[in-house]
């Protein structure tokens, strides 16, 4: 659709423009015919839905990304990507109606209709960037709510295409049984990974989220402006232990064993910064995320950065055992044991991928093992958060390669000069957990014989490791146990990336196998035949109606007003809060409101903030919070939506909320550790009462313990 439908869309703009200048040019030299009168239609009826199709045909885009990168509840995302085809396919027979003149384009009532189509496409990516991510999943506490949604979704956009006078074939029988087949089946494994994974999820996941979010570079919210630290670690709160100065770790000589302020233990391991800026400010990028990540349980713990006679430090969690390569070379490691291990592990991964933080380096030597047989996810140095740009392995490929996926070893297989760069993805992440399990059970590295030539040739044509069966003297433990893990690595390792085992899936299985086991309706709108291409103009987009709103023109302003009535009368909730916020501001009207039509006004726009952020609008739900009553009853939906629109990143609610924790008399230090949390969160987003708060409360958030 990229290219398709930038293409048409580029095309109807080249179309208005180039027939304007026919028109206006043929006026001018008093020339009139009926071909020319013709033309003059067609470029009225093109101009005033140009604008919508452009957006629907971006939309469409928009889904079709979404959709491949879906973490979780792929065959809803799928079920919906059906109608998303649909809705190309009525793109394409628009331009055709177009392109003929068909009288029924020509009227208010079809643009209307038009618009109702975009608002459907745009709930419709709302809902798939919602379920198909662990982070937005969490709205939802009940997978019933999730079915209810779909079912509405599908009845709007069936609505919308009969409106259009479109026959797809989206209303068919065996549209039906594909979507209850994908909802049951998604429900499922919904329901039971959320009463699993809720626990690796506490109050500080959404600030976690928005802080990591805030470093990358290829995200919308990336702050240019924001200071990239690495947390400090004073010195002189590392002892030596009572064992002595040189206890090491594994097989390390570096990696030495400390106490950190008098009874935790940790490693220190010598660190270089590079001379050279840019890459000074990756690593610092680098060392602030994995600071970030500590909430998980099975990710090594990243305490910060110590200098010591000149020299730098990393302070990170003591794993006593070693890596997971050195444990399984030297110990006998029981199946159930196995399990419970690769489980962890999982759930670490779990945790960073709904972070969008992938590894890209999962293998045994990766894991770090505690005296308590925990593993905890290390070594960074190539992980990427979704979005980034591939980074270079080098000579690393080289230590990587037997836990590569085999789309991703094109990028290392000669193509006469030609570099090829396959963007990692989620998919790539559980074929190289697939190998660690492989490495796991089997104790040695995968085609550890093989050179790395070899390795390619053997992967890319579907070749893999040996599974044994599970009376190989090999697979000491329990069958049924093994059994399930061979099912897991032969799912994760599959040749076509799309046939691998789903991040909901896998969680899940392990989980077992270790034993963890709005408005009323608008009216009837009048019929087509009512309406004349000359009795009306064109529609803005809401787009266009915000920017009339930044312009700060009185009469501007009420053509966005009467822009954002039409679209929250036709069920946009972006449209529906700025409606809102006009009647709360009164910039509806340039003349003077009495008090009672003030109190009026915000007693509406506190139902339209009401509508618009429940269907997720960030801005909505700041200001629905702050247009409730001053009231006790009031605090619990206070709280609620300032929680919803600081998670989604809006800094004032980031920094009203940090004020309610931290400056009740009865917030417990938790709430005061989350509350900072927020502040730090508001700063970052340049709020100036957030500084001035912090400077008031005399905070130092940037060392802040979590712990």
């Amino acid at each position: 659709m990229s290219e398709g439908g930038g293409s048409l869309a580029g095309a109807l703009s080249k179309v208005v423009d180039a027939s304007e200048g026919v028109v206006k040019l043929t006026a001018e030299l008093g020339i009139h015919n009926a071909a020319i009168d013709t033309l003059a239609t067609v470029t009225e009826v093109i101009k005033p839905i140009s604008p919508i199709l452009t957006v629907v045909i971006n939309l469409i885009d928009e889904i079709k990304k979404i959709r491949d990168n879906a973490q979780y509840n792929k065959k809803i995302c799928n079920s919906l990507f059906d109608r998303v085809i649909s809705a190309e396919a009525a793109v394409k027979i628009l331009e055709q109606r177009i392109k003929e003149n068909d009288e029924k384009v020509h009227t208010l009532v079809y643009q209307q209709n038009v618009i109702k189509f975009q608002t459907s496409l745009d709930e419709i990516k709302k809902f798939i960037e919602e379920i198909s991510q662990l982070r937005g999943i969490r709205k939802y506490i009940h997978a019933n709510s999730v079915k209810d949604k779909f079912i509405e979704l599908t009845e709007e956009f069936e609505k919308c295409m009969r409106d259009l006078n479109f026959t797809m074939l989206v209303d068919s029988e065996d549209q039906r049984r594909i979507d209850k087949k994908s909802l049951d089946e998604n429900m499922y494994l919904m329901n039971m990974n959320m009463n699993q994974m809720k626990e690796l999820f506490n109050d500080r996941f959404n600030i976690i989220y928005q802080e990591i979010n805030n470093l990358n570079p290829e995200s919308k919210d990336h702050k240019l402006h924001l200071k990239v630290y690495s947390p400090k670690i004073d010195s002189s709160k590392l002892r030596d232990p009572p064992s002595g100065p040189n206890q090491r770790r594994g097989n390390s000589k570096q990696i030495v064993k400390k106490i950190y302020k008098g009874g935790i233990e940790v490693a220190r391991k010598p660190f270089i910064f590079p001379e050279k800026d840019e890459n000074l400010q990756f690593v610092h990028r680098y060392l602030s995320i994995i600071g970030k990540l500590h909430e998980s349980p099975n990710i090594l713990k990243f305490y910060g950065l110590s200098t010591e006679d000149n020299k730098n430090f990393t302070i990170f969690e003591w794993a006593e055992m070693g890596n997971l390569k050195e444990v399984y070379e030297e110990h006998d490691i029981p199946c159930d044991t196995k399990a419970n291990i690769a489980f962890d592990i999982c759930s670490g991964i779990v945790f960073l991928n709904a972070l969008n933080v992938y590894h890209h380096d999962i293998r045994c030597e990766n894991i770090m093992m505690t005296r308590n047989r925990e593993p905890k996810i290390t070594n960074f140095h190539f992980s990427r958060m979704h979005g980034d740009k591939t980074v270079n392995l080098g000579k690393s490929v080289v230590d990587m390669i037997n836990w590569m996926a085999p789309e991703k070893m094109l990028e290392h297989v000669d193509k006469q000069g030609k570099s090829i760069v396959v963007p990692y993805t989620q998919k790539h992440e559980i074929f190289s957990y697939g190998m660690l399990l492989w490495e796991l059970c089997y104790r040695r590295i995968p085609y550890k014989e093989k050179s790395l030539n070899d390795i390619l040739e053997h992967v890319m044509k579907g070749e893999r490791e040996v599974l044994s069966s599970s009376s190989d003297s090999l697979l000491p433990g329990k069958n049924e146990i093994q059994e399930g893990l061979n099912e897991i690595i032969r799912m994760a390792w599959r040749h076509d990336e799309d046939e691998r085992i789903n991040i909901d899936e896998l969680y899940l299985k392990l989980s077992k196998l270790s034993k963890r086991i709005e408005l009323d309706q608008p009216p009837t709108l009048h019929p087509i035949s009512e309406y004349s291409p000359q009795k009306y103009k064109r529609i803005l987009t809401v787009e266009e109606g915000i920017e009339l709103h930044h312009t700060n023109d009185p009469q501007k302003r009420r053509l966005a007003w009467e822009c954002f009535v039409t679209y929250a009368f036709l069920g946009s909730s972006l449209a529906t809060y700025w409606k809102g916020f006009y009647l709360w501001e009164g910039y509806y009207t340039d003349k003077t409101i009495s008090e009672e039509q003030k109190a009026d006004d915000k007693a509406k726009a506190n139902e339209l903030f009401k509508i618009a952020a429940d269907k997720g609008n960030t801005d909505a739900q700041f200001y629905y919070a702050i247009s409730l009553p001053k009231s006790k009853d009031s605090k619990p939906d206070l709280t609620k939506y300032l929680k919803m629109a600081a998670d989604n990143g809006n800094d004032a609610a980031q920094y009203n909320l940090a004020r309610l924790y931290l400056k009740s008399k009865t917030s417990s230090s938790q709430d005061k550790k989350i509350g900072s949390g927020y502040l730090n969160l508001a700063i970052q987003n340049n709020n100036v009462k957030a500084l001035e708060l912090k400077k008031s409360l005399n905070l130092d958030i940037e060392n802040f313990n979590y712990e």
